[in-house]
């Protein structure tokens, strides 16, 4: 008889795959100002890094922001992208660059690094314009979709953001006139548009919508006051295409946090268990045999004759022949077969 067992072994295979990420201002810093590699820097008009904590334009052009009522510093943007800066929907809390910006006839791109906080109504990010006239916004809707506004054409995206970082890129081709709004790395939608005109060099605003005001200059139209944090605002005066907003976000996209993967593998081990079968054969067989044969013969003969001479004879003859044989065999067989057999293989 021979029995197997299989046992089953399984081991769980824990595969960490650590992503590290330096968040502090000064590697954030060169990070951020390396040019994405198909943008020429001649096309980059204003690019602002708050996780330098500050409100300096790292271009050439040196086109520094304003503020009255600043937004503030927190350390952490979102993990691993360092120091951003927070507004809190407050009037007058905005930034507001000291030179203008012109968007008339050309191709132009906007990209901000954005993480919204948990208020329901419209924020405005980027604005730039003349009130009553052509102008540009990007934002949230009060459901937190991203959307676009240029020169009379508005795009908005399907889906809303979530609280964590994102960048929202919205760039014009005026050889095109396409508008497209990026979320991230993804073209989220695409419209044909227009192109700016008759605005010329205007304030570029942070933080909420402000349009220059030709009735009252002294009174800029302002409102949907931003809430939640930013890490940069980039400003080109080229379109950018889907290339380029990838190259631009894998640039500066914040590092993904610890991933633990549990891989289980199973491993099946056939063991081999060894039955040892023991069939002892044991015959005894005995025969007795025992013939005894007694044969007694007596024979007595006695003839009395009576004469006259009286003279008796008397014969007597006794024979006895006792035959005894005896026969016994004894034939014990014992027969003992051990026979283990022992197999194991792994």
């Amino acid at each position: 008889m021979r029995t197997w067992m299989i046992g089953a072994t399984i081991c769980l295979l824990c595969v960490v795959t650590l992503w590290q990420g330096d968040g502090s201002a000064a590697q954030l810093r060169r990070r951020m100002t390396a040019t994405p590699t198909a943008i020429p820097v001649r096309a980059i008009v204003s690019d602002y890094l708050f996780g330098a904590r500050s409100f300096r334009d790292h271009t050439a052009n040196r086109n520094h922001l304003q503020c009255q009522r600043c937004p503030t510093f927190v350390a952490e943007f979102a993990p691993a992208m360092g120091a951003g800066i927070t507004f809190a929907a407050q009037r007058q809390q905005l930034l507001l660059s000291h030179k203008g910006v012109n968007f008339d006839q050309r191709s132009f791109a906007v990209s901000v690094w954005v993480r919204r906080d948990t208020s329901t109504h419209e924020r405005v990010i980027v604005s730039h314009g003349v009130h009553g006239a052509d102008t540009f916004v990007i934002g949230l809707t009060s459901r937190h979709v991203p959307f676009c506004a240029s020169a009379g054409v508005t795009i908005t995206a399907a889906q809303p953001l979530d609280t964590h970082a994102h960048m929202l890129t919205c760039t014009f081709d005026a050889h095109r006139t396409q508008l497209r709004l990026y979320v991230d790395q993804q073209l989220a939608v695409q419209r044909k548009g227009n192109a700016m005109r008759g605005n010329g060099a205007q304030t570029l605003a942070i933080g909420a919508r402000h349009f220059a005001n030709r009735v009252t200059p002294s009174r800029p139209v302002q409102n949907a006051w931003f809430a939640g944090r930013l890490a940069r605002v980039l400003v080109t005066h080229q379109a950018l295409t889907t290339t380029d907003v990838i190259r631009l976000f894998n640039q500066i996209a914040p590092a993904p946090t610890a991933t633990a993967t549990m891989t289980p593998t199973v491993t099946a081990t056939a063991t081999m268990t060894p039955t040892a079968t023991m069939t002892p054969t044991v015959t005894a067989t005995m025969t007795p045999m025992a013939t005894a044969t007694m044969t007694p013969t007596a024979t007595a003969t006695m003839t009395p004759t009576a004469t006259a001479t009286m003279t008796p004879t008397a014969t007597a003859t006794a024979t006895m022949t006792p035959t005894a044989t005896a026969t016994a065999t004894m034939t014990p067989t014992a027969t003992a077969t051990t026979t283990p057999t022992a197999t194991a293989t792994t």
